[in-house]
């Protein structure tokens, strides 16, 4: 079983429609899925801190602003403080400009790793149907399943198993195992400086 944490303590980065979106990715690509929202009231606490303690793989959504990075520095602090290995998600993003490049080097600089291994690919742009499918109760890719938005969450599903097959020295367990998807929020009690100035990630994934 492998447990992906979708995380960040700011409200409206995207994490449900994201989560929502990706467990259906990885059904369609053969995975069993269970998907599990856990939103917790304010505060670093033992439910927070436990299920990235035992994740695979953890996820920080993100609008590309930096005012929105600077926000989820306290997730990354305990993301880092397990070890875990993690990658930003910019979430609600133009379809181009200067704002999105902005974003991804802010993030870059800010974890002490190359761009490429901290932000995912592709960015989630803003449309209307991701909030059509979550107002008719389907993910993006059951509303429109040849529509962008479709393929960049499927695009994303394909990235992260990307990564977490090369952070492992052994295979990826096989599709019919189950995959666990977790969402909630964590309070931003801790300085956001710590972000700047937080030493690099040395662990490799949890197997």
């Amino acid at each position: 079983m492998l447990t992906i944490v979708l995380a960040t303590q700011k409200g409206g980065s995207g994490k449900s429609t994201l989560a929502i979106g990706l467990a259906l990715a990885a059904i369609q690509a053969g995975h069993t899925v269970r998907l599990t929202i856990i939103d917790t009231p304010g505060g670093i606490n033992a439910a927070t801190t436990e299920a990235i303690r035992y994740s695979d793989f953890c996820l920080i959504p993100a609008r590309p602003s930096i005012a929105d990075i600077e926000a989820a520095a306290p997730t990354l602090h305990v993301i880092r403080a397990w070890k875990k290995p993690f990658a930003f998600v910019l979430n609600q993003t133009p379809i181009r400009g200067h704002r999105i490049s902005n974003a991804a080097t802010a993030i870059g600089d800010g974890a002490a790793f190359d761009v490429a291994d901290v932000v995912a690919q592709p960015f989630i742009v803003m449309r209307n149907d991701h909030q059509d499918a979550l107002s008719a109760g389907l993910a993006v890719s059951e509303l429109s399943p040849e529509g962008k938005s479709a393929e960049e969450i499927r695009g994303l599903w394909q990235w992260i198993g990307t990564k977490l097959n090369s952070g492992q020295q052994n295979a990826l367990p096989t599709f019919d195992e189950q995959e666990t998807v977790i969402e909630f929020p964590v309070a931003p009690e801790i300085d956001p400086a710590i972000f700047l100035r937080a030493p690099a990630r040395t662990a490799a994934l949890v197997s």
